[in-house]
């Protein structure tokens, strides 16, 4: 079960990623700001398991006081690799 979302994102990205070269040049931006939000969502959520094993704190506490602050800080970086 700890592999379906893995491949999730592989049957969610690759079309996607293919489908980019296909489409016209101004839809290009909004497909790659998607992309990019499908990759950080299952990268937070591998720092997120990690932070729940590595933080004292209870697994709900980590849900509600560090997941949203991890997954905002990495949707954030994209601002600024992306110009």
């Amino acid at each position: 079960m700890d592999d379906l979302i893995y491949i999730l994102f592989v049957s969610v990205f690759v079309p996607i990623l293919l489908m980019a070269g296909l489409i016209e040049k101004k839809a290009r931006e909004p497909i790659t700001f998607v992309l990019i939000g499908i990759f950080v969502s299952v990268f937070a959520a591998e720092v997120n398991g990690l932070l729940s094993e590595l933080l004292p704190m209870s697994r709900y506490e980590v849900t509600v006081v560090v997941t949203p602050i991890t997954e905002e800080l990495f949707k954030a970086l994209d601002r600024f690799i992306v110009k």
